[in-house]
C-alpha cells in the first residue's frame, strides 16, 4: 500500500529516501500538527548543502518546509542551491550553527513572524547592557559590552563568548571569536548573538532534539 490514510504518510518513499546525514532533528513542530522535522546535510560540487525534511505527507507539510528553509536562508544568510537545497557562500557546512540555524527558524510561522536579518548588536537583560560584535574581517568578530568595567561586565562577557562558542563551534582568543571558514557571516552571527544572551548559563537547550521516528510514528 503507498500510504497510510490514518498517518498521511507515504511509506514507499518514506523507505527509500537517500537524505543525507541528519545533523538535527526536531521531533515535534509546534507550530504545524507536530510533525517531525530533520535537517540533512549532503555533499554538491564539493560544497555543504542542507536538506530541510519531513516525512509526513499531511497537507500543507511540503509548505511549511519550503517556509523553514526560507526562513533558514534570511536569518542564517545562506543561499539556495539547486535541488532545494540551501548553504552558505564560502562552502563551509558550519554544521553546529546551522543546527541552530534550523531550530530558530522552526520557531517562526509564515504570516505571523517576520523574516528578518538580526544585527550584530542587542539588549542583555541580564546584565542590563548592550552587547555587540564588531567584525574584524577575515570571519573574526570582537565581543563588546558597553557601560563601565567591573567584575560583573567581565564575568558576563566570559559566559556569552562560552555560549557562542558552543553553538556555533566557534574559535575564540580573548574577546575575539573566529568563524573556522575565515569568511564573514554577519547574518549568521547575528542569530546566535541573540539566542547566546537568552541562554541560561546550564546552556541545556543546546542539547540533542531526540531521534527520529519510524515513518509509521509520524504525523
Amino acid at each position: 500500500m503507498p500510504g497510510n490514510p490514518l498517518t498521511g504518510i507515504d511509506t514507499t518513499v518514506a523507505h527509500t529516501l537517500d537524505l543525507g546525514i541528519r545533523i538535527e532533528l526536531l521531533p515535534m513542530d509546534e507550530i504545524f500538527h507536530d510533525i517531525s522535522l530533520g535537517l540533512y546535510q549532503q555533499e554538491r560540487a564539493g560544497r555543504a548543502a542542507y536538506l530541510a525534511h519531513s516525512y509526513s505527507s499531511i497537507a500543507g507539510a511540503r509548505e511549511r518546509v519550503d517556509f523553514v528553509k526560507r526562513a533558514m536562508t534570511t536569518l542564517g544568510g545562506l543561499e539556495e542551491i539547486e535541488g532545494g537545497l540551501v548553504g552558505f557562500s564560502c562552502d563551509n557546512g558550519h554544521p553546529k550553527a546551522s543546527r541552530r540555524l534550523f531550530l530558530e527558524a522552526a520557531k517562526l510561522e509564515e504570516g505571523v513572524d517576520a523574516l528578518v536579518t538580526h544585527p550584530l548588536t542587542t539588549h542583555d537583560r541580564k546584565s542590563d547592557r548592550n552587547v555587540e560584535l564588531i567584525s574584524a574581517g577575515n570571519g573574526k568578530y570582537r565581543l563588546e559590552i558597553d557601560g563601565e568595567d567591573d567584575a560583573k561586565k567581565e564575568k558576563r562577557r566570559k559566559q556569552l563568548l562560552k555560549a557562542l562558542v558552543k553553538i556555533g563551534a566557534l574559535e575564540v582568543e580573548g574577546s575575539v571569536l573566529a568563524l573556522p571558514c575565515g569568511n564573514s557571516h554577519d547574518a549568521l552571527m547575528g542569530l546566535l548573538l541573540r539566542k547566546a544572551v537568552s541562554m541560561r548559563a546550564s546552556m541545556a537547550d543546546d542539547e540533542s532534539r531526540g531521534f527520529l521516528a519510524a515513518p509509521s510514528q509520524q504525523k
